[in-house]
C-alpha cells in the first residue's frame, strides 16, 4: 500500500510522537511518504521517507493548498492521512480539487474546546467531505459530532504505546537524579496554562509530608509564571522545573506518583506512557480522555477537574499508602499494554 503523511512539522509534542509511531510500524509493510509543512528536522524518527519537507505558508494557507494539490495530481496513494488542523483544512481542500478525498483520513488530537472560532468553521464546512475522520478519544469524537460532522465519519482510536522502545529507555543511565531519600512526584508537559502546572504546584504545597519533592519536565511560556508562584508558596527547596529532557523515561523510572493536572486534554499520552513505566498515576478528569484511559481505584486514581484540595488529598493518600501504589502501578503497567503500536497503527490502516 502507498501511504502518504501530511503534517505541519514533526516538533516535541504529542501528536509528533503518534506519527512517529505509526509511520514507523507501517514501513515495516508498506511505501509511506512524508510531506511537512515546516522545513525544519523532525524531532522524532520517522518511518518512511520525505516526500517535501517545506511548504512556505506565505501569509495564506492558499500557498499550501496549491502545493499539495499539485503534489496530488502528480502521484497515487492508497491512503492520505493528515495530522492535526494545521494539515487537515489544507489537505482536504486540496484533496478535493485533486479528485482524491476518498482516500483522505484527518486525524484529530486536540478537544474541540480548544478550536478557535475560524478553526472550528473549517472542521464544519471540511472534515466531512474526506473519507473518514479519526478522533483520539471518544470526548474528542463526541465534539466534531456535535460540530456537525456525520457520526459515522469519526472514528475513534486511541494514541498508541511504544511499549518496547520505554522498556529499553527506561533502562538507560540519566544525568537526572530525583533524590533518593525522598518521594518523589513527577509530571510531564509544556509549561502552559492548559497542562495546569500551577494547580499541581498548589496542590504539592499543601501536602503534610517534610519528605517528598516534585519534578515538572518540560518547557514552555509559564516558566517565568510558574517560578514565582513555586517561590510565593515557599516550596523552592521541594520542586524542580527539570526543562525539556531527551529521555523522560529514565528519570520517571525514579519516580514514585505521577500526577496528571491539564485543564484540557486531547488524549493524554504522556499519561499512557507513565501508566506503561508502572506508576500510580493521579489526575484530574478533565476533557477528554483520563477517564477514558484510567479505572478509578484500580489502575490510577480520578479527580474532579480543577479540584486543587482533591488532588492534594488523593497525592497524600498515595504517599501515605505504598502497597496501595505498588498495586496501581502494577495495574497501570498491565492495562496499558492493549494500547501497543502494533494494534494501534493497524486499526488507522483498517479506518
Amino acid at each position: 500500500m502507498k501511504i502518504l503523511i501530511v503534517a505541519n512539522g514533526i516538533v516535541r509534542a504529542g501528536v509528533s510522537r503518534v506519527l512517529s509511531l505509526v509511520s514507523q510500524e507501517w514501513e515495516k509493510s508498506h511505501d509511506v511518504s512524508v510531506i511537512t509543512f515546516r522545513r525544519s528536522d523532525p524531532e522524532y524518527e520517522l518511518g518512511g521517507h520525505f516526500l517535501k519537507k517545506g511548504i512556505f505558508f506565505r501569509g495564506s494557507v492558499i500557498s499550501q493548498i496549491l502545493h499539495l494539490y499539485v503534489i496530488l495530481k502528480k502521484n497515487k496513494f492508497d491512503r492520505i492521512y493528515g495530522f492535526s488542523e494545521d494539515a487537515n483544512y489544507p489537505l482536504a481542500v486540496a484533496s478535493r480539487l485533486a479528485g482524491v478525498s476518498d482516500k483522505v483520513v484527518l486525524s484529530v488530537h486536540n478537544p474541540v474546546q480548544k478550536f478557535s472560532k475560524k478553526v472550528k468553521n473549517r472542521i464544519k464546512n471540511h472534515y466531512g467531505r474526506v473519507d473518514r475522520v479519526i478522533a483520539v478519544s471518544e470526548g474528542v469524537r463526541q465534539g466534531l459530532i456535535n460540530l456537525g460532522l456525520p457520526q459515522e465519519k469519526v472514528i475513534f482510536v486511541p494514541n498508541p504505546v511504544d511499549m518496547k522502545m520505554i522498556s529499553k529507555l527506561m533502562n538507560q543511565p540519566t544525568s537526572v537524579h530525583l533524590p533518593e531519600s525522598k518521594i518523589n512526584i513527577i509530571s510531564v508537559g509544556r509549561l502552559h496554562p492548559h497542562k495546569g502546572f500551577d494547580m499541581l504546584i498548589g496542590a504539592f504545597s499543601k501536602l503534610n509530608s517534610k519528605d517528598i519533592h516534585l519534578s515538572i519536565i518540560g518547557e514552555g511560556q509559564q516558566r517565568v509564571e510558574l517560578e514565582q508562584k513555586i517561590e510565593e508558596l515557599g516550596v523552592s527547596e521541594q520542586v524542580d522545573l527539570l526543562g525539556q529532557q531527551m529521555n523522560p523515561f529514565a528519570i520517571l523510572k525514579q519516580a514514585n506518583i505521577y500526577v496528571l493536572s491539564s485543564r484540557l486534554e486531547g488524549w493524554p499520552l504522556v499519561l499512557m506512557e507513565a501508566m506503561a513505566v508502572g506508576l500510580p498515576v493521579v489526575s484530574f478528569k478533565c476533557p477528554n480522555g483520563p477517564d477514558e484511559i484510567i479505572e478509578h481505584k484500580k489502575d490510577g486514581l480520578l479527580v474532579e477537574a480543577k479540584d486543587i484540595d482533591e488532588l492534594s488529598n488523593s497525592i497524600q493518600y498515595l504517599i501515605d499508602s505504598p502497597e496501595f501504589r505498588e498495586k496501581l502501578g502494577l495495574n497501570a503497567s498491565q492495562s496499558i499494554a492493549s494500547y501497543k503500536v502494533e494494534r494501534i497503527a493497524q486499526q488507522w490502516l483498517n479506518v
